[in-house]
């Protein structure tokens, strides 16, 4: 009985993960998510200066439509008044 008894206790005792364990663990999974979040905020930098530099053309875009637009849009109006090159 003392047998069973002593053997029950050995193995509940063996179930768990030590303090070190776990810190290992900890220690790793830090690492490793260190290295995927690099990456990962270097993706949404990039990505985040793409859409600035597309608004930015669609910004000039827009603009040059409107200024083409104004000089479609132009005429020439003529004085009464003659010019005088000279004098």
């Amino acid at each position: 009985m003392k047998r069973a008894r002593r053997s029950r206790a050995s193995v509940a005792a063996r179930l768990g993960f030590t303090l070190v364990e776990m810190l290992v663990v900890i220690a790793i999974t830090i690492v490793l998510m260190g290295l995927l979040l690099g990456p990962l905020s270097q993706s949404f930098r990039l990505t985040a200066r793409g859409r600035a530099m597309i608004a930015g053309q669609d910004n000039a875009r827009s603009a040059m439509n409107q200024i083409t637009r104004d000089i479609q849009d132009a005429m020439v109006v003529y004085d009464c008044l003659p010019v005088y090159m000279y004098g």
